[in-house]
């Protein structure tokens, strides 16, 4: 998927990242309306700490940026 401007850096897990905090927000401001409190809404509270959660455990455990094995060379010597 091609994606430009200010996301285009963004990964997957960055993208579920912002979708569970925009769940999570929504949910939240959900409460101030007094039609709307319902054990139902913590459904989207859950669901947002948890995609949240999901791409903060895939953000640590993945390889992305770090130094892999082809940039392990021997360092340059400086000039005498």
């Amino acid at each position: 998927m091609r994606i430009g401007g200010a996301f285009q850096e963004w990964d997957e897990l960055d993208f579920l990242a912002a979708g569970g905090m925009l769940m999570l927000a929504g949910g939240l401001v959900s409460l101030l309306v007094p039609r709307l409190r319902r054990i139902e809404i913590l459904l989207p509270i859950g669901a947002g700490v948890a995609m949240m959660a999901v791409a903060g455990v895939g953000a640590r455990h993945s390889d992305y940026g770090t130094i892999s094995d082809k940039d392990d060379r021997a360092p340059i010597a400086p000039p005498q």
